[in-house]
């Protein structure tokens, strides 16, 4: 019985081709990493706000700022918070790409209207628009400071100061309200990093 068992054919969906890919660090950006591809891989080139399977789950984990495709179809740039969330979420990330890169069709890449320095200086309006409103009015009332250190690549980069500073809640709940209202002002951010 045990021979038949183990001499029928199973069924089995075929493993997704993989996608050759390597990585790269981005100089001067030790939070980031460039995951070269074969030309043409990917078709659009902008900020990807959903994906399917890992990693679309990736992309809600606040330690990674953004994924982006770069024009020419042939590399991914993400961005970290900082060098030890790309250390300790590097792996998952590699996975999470590898898996989704036979399903590059279905992901929601946002286009940038604008590159370089004019999306930084769109980024950076927006931001003090919305740190000089009804947000920057919340956090000073609990004795907080929010401080803007500049923008890069279209990643928004702030210094929490005052109550802001030590609370543990504010690097996830202040970053999420703060990415939301900028973004909503300018789709062209690429993520928040807090120094």
């Amino acid at each position: 019985m045990r021979s038949l068992l183990r001499d029928r054919p199973r069924h089995t969906t075929p493993a997704a081709p993989l996608v050759p890919m390597h990585p790269e660090r981005v100089p001067g950006h030790p939070e980031a990493l460039r995951w070269r591809l074969p030309e043409g891989t990917l078709a659009h080139a902008g900020t990807v706000v959903d994906a399917p399977g890992l990693l679309g789950l990736l992309l809600q984990n606040p330690r990674l700022c953004s994924v982006e495709t770069e024009p020419g179809g042939a590399t991914v740039l993400m961005r970290f918070t900082d060098e030890e969330a790309l250390r300790t979420t590097g792996p998952v990330a590699r996975r999470a790409l590898q898996q989704a890169l036979p399903a590059a069709a279905r992901w929601d890449v946002r286009p940038s209207r604008a590159s370089g320095e004019e999306r930084d200086r769109l980024v950076r309006t927006a931001a003090e628009a919305v740190l000089a409103g009804s947000l920057g009015e919340y956090v000073h009332s609990h004795a907080g400071r929010i401080t803007l250190l500049g923008v890069v690549h279209g990643v928004l980069e702030l210094q929490f100061r005052g109550t802001c500073r030590g609370c543990p809640l504010s690097r996830v709940s202040l970053r999420g309200r703060i990415e939301r209202e900028v973004r909503m002002r300018c789709p062209e951010l690429a993520g928040v990093r807090i120094r």
